[in-house]
């Protein structure tokens, strides 16, 4: 065995024994060469997505939910984070591997539901479901190259409310994702972007979550992802969720 097969033969042991509690997942980069993805968690509330020579951390992890190969090239991981009482909120990012590198061909919100319970005394039934909300977007991949990977995305945005009819919804759309085979991204369309923006990552710092944030200007065409009321943008290998505000946050780091 050669000494470079060698050291990373080495290397992935340790990585292995570092994330004992891991699943390990064999694909094929874009590139052409087998590969492994570990997929893990810590105490720290922390998603750890390695291969032999990058990382990417994911903070504020409350469970990671599954992990499924789509094909032969993407990974999807989906996790719950921690959110407030009765909400139940779940992110989805498919990974793939170019150049030892790994990447987030897309990072999104794919599960939103909350169920608001009225305690006030005038309340039909005190504690009872108030308000229903549910945002959830279901993905398929086709394609077998590059060249022709599409993602085609079901987006249910519901709310049913006993406090006001007239805020209930039920909306559903339909939308379809292009593979950039530069960035290695799905994409619904490409942005030009020139203004302020709040950026924002969560983590989570023994046991509360605090924010880091600082004001930036963005200026580039970028990736963007639209899924019903929800826009991603992909810049410099992360994807970042536009809030409000001209806020981005930050769903990972490294």
């Amino acid at each position: 065995m050669c000494k470079c097969k060698l050291i990373s033969l080495i290397l992935f042991t340790l990585l292995a024994c570092k994330i004992a509690n891991g699943q390990v997942y064999s694909l094929r980069a874009l590139d052409g060469s087998a590969q492994k993805i570990s997929v893990a968690d810590n105490e720290k509330s922390t998603l750890i997505i390695s291969c032999l020579q990058d990382t990417i951390y994911v903070h504020n992890l409350n469970n990671i939910e599954q992990a499924t190969l789509l094909n032969h090239n993407f990974l999807r991981v989906v996790y719950q984070t921690r959110s407030g009482v009765g909400m139940h909120l779940q992110h989805t990012v498919i990974l793939c591997i170019n150049k030892k590198k790994l990447i987030e061909a897309l990072h999104f919100e794919s599960l939103f539901h909350e169920e608001f319970r009225d305690y006030r005394e005038t309340a039909d039934s005190i504690g009872g479901v108030a308000v229903n909300s549910t945002y959830k977007v279901d993905l398929t991949l086709s394609g077998d190259a590059a060249k022709d990977y599409k993602l085609n995305a079901k987006v249910h945005d519901a709310q049913k409310s006993k406090l006001s009819t007239k805020e209930n919804f039920n909306r559903n759309s339909i939308a379809h994702l292009n593979f950039d085979p530069a960035e290695n991204v799905f994409y619904t369309n490409q942005l030009k972007v020139f203004r302020y923006f709040t950026v924002s990552r969560y983590f989570t710092a023994t046991g509360p979550k605090f924010r880091e944030q600082g004001k930036q200007h963005i200026k580039g065409k970028f990736p963007v992802v639209k899924f019903g009321k929800m826009t991603y943008y992909y810049m410099k290998g992360y994807w970042y969720e536009r809030g409000h505000d001209d806020e981005l946050v930050k769903y990972s780091v490294r």
